[in-house]
């Protein structure tokens, strides 16, 4: 995917039937809303709203219970994320290097500008592996 196509957009909502995320018993609050659907067997976390040192545990926890059932692919839709500092990147760097340990499959489809931006200039888009959408998983 080149840094252009990143971000393209709201899920497709027939793809993955998302729920959202209940940290404490409670749906994400703040600037960051993560929700858990599935697209067949694969988990897909939608993340909405700033990643950044505030809210980055929140989408740690929420990457951890759906890495649990040890799923082949776990996906992290960013389409909708608005900022993305360097603990975001750090958070999404600790789960690919989790997934790579356990032959597991992390796979993200990209935030729009000016989050997108961030992975180019770190050249993480090259580390990280992009899909445009849930239907380039089939």
């Amino acid at each position: 995917m080149s840094s252009e196509q990143m971000g393209s957009g709201p899920p497709d909502p027939e793809a993955a039937t998302p729920a959202p995320f209940l940290s404490g018993g409670s749906p994400a609050q703040g600037p960051l809303e993560v929700t858990v659907g599935e697209r067949g067997r694969t988990p897909v976390l939608y993340v909405r709203g700033e990643v950044d040192l505030s809210t980055c545990e929140e989408l740690e926890a929420a990457i951890q219970l759906a890495e649990e059932p040890a799923p082949a692919t776990l996906v992290l839709d960013l389409s909708q994320v608005s900022f993305l500092d360097s603990t975001g990147v750090r958070t999404l760097l600790k789960a690919d290097a989790r997934a790579r340990d356990d032959g597991r499959r992390l796979v993200l489809i990209g935030p729009p500008e000016p989050a997108a931006r961030v992975f180019r200039v770190t050249m993480l888009d090259k580390r990280f592996e992009f899909i445009d959408d849930l239907t380039d998983l089939d």
